[in-house]
């Protein structure tokens, strides 16, 4: 009540931890207002999540840069990702690039893999790969969700001085098997038998876990295959189909093809 913001931020937390959720919005806010970057991180999520307050991706945002201008490195990792993938925010990757170089500076792994992703893949700056297997590895270093997938995908392909090394990539994709990408090419290391055993099985279990996760068309296309050709599967072409027309309503062009196949022989 004497304006401390550490203090109203703490309260907010006991009140949290109370299921007291109205009260912990209101000191979190009051915490916030007098210049906590934590409670400027929290409050930027409820804005992001709609907990206890209106969803709103830009006070959601404003939030965040609030904390980052303050000097918060991990709020100004998150606005670097923000700018990159312009959540929030109109997408600006220069923007977001020095947003990044301040988060990796102070070794905050958000930091990192923002601006690890942004030279690995050029996003409106010039690549840098080498640099980047430099940062996505420190990322991985300090077990920064995301960081794994793009430093498989370097390993895979060679990237940046790194060996081409798919056995590498797959212990990498591994780590992060519960999100898409990872899943997806992970999969398909199983279906080659490049740097894995090659399992059929695990494939089709992969692609499956990688359509369930989101709404992509390239998890659809591998398994209305696998089912159409009963490899690592039952061959069953009904499921196929259905597959087949999942990827179509996403706009695949290999989806929209399958489909064609498809009615071309009957199925």
């Amino acid at each position: 009540q004497s304006g401390n913001a550490m203090a109203m931020f703490v309260l907010s937390t006991c009140h949290s931890e109370l299921s007291q959720q109205a009260e912990a919005l209101q000191w979190l806010k009051k915490a916030a207002e007098a210049g906590n970057t934590n409670a400027m991180i929290n409050l930027c999520i409820a804005f992001e999540r709609g907990a206890g307050v209106p969803r709103d991706f830009e006070k959601s945002f404003e939030w965040m840069l609030k904390a980052a201008k303050a000097g918060n490195p991990l709020a100004q990792g998150n606005v670097a990702i923000k700018y990159s993938s312009g959540f929030g925010v109109s997408m600006d990757a220069k923007e977001g690039m020095l947003w990044a170089k301040k988060a990796a500076e102070k070794g905050e792994p958000v930091g990192q893999l923002a601006l690890g992703r942004t030279l690995l893949y050029g996003y409106e700056v010039p690549a840098d790969h080498k640099e980047a297997a430099r940062l996505l590895s420190m990322a991985v270093a300090n077990e920064q969700v995301g960081a794994a997938y793009h430093l498989g995908r370097m390993y895979e392909e060679g990237l940046g001085g790194l060996p081409k090394d798919l056995a590498v990539a797959a212990k990498l994709y591994q780590q992060e098997s519960g999100q898409i990408s990872a899943a997806l090419r992970l999969g398909l290391l199983y279906q080659r038998g490049t740097g894995v055993e090659r399992d059929p099985v695990k494939a089709v279990e992969l692609f499956q876990r990688a359509a369930k996760v989101g709404a992509h068309h390239h998890p659809c296309h591998q398994l209305a295959w696998h089912y159409r050709h009963g490899i690592g599967c039952k061959k069953d072409y009904d499921e196929s189909l259905r597959w087949i027309k999942k990827g179509s309503v996403l706009k695949c062009w290999c989806g929209e093809f399958d489909l064609g196949v498809a009615q071309f022989y009957g199925m």
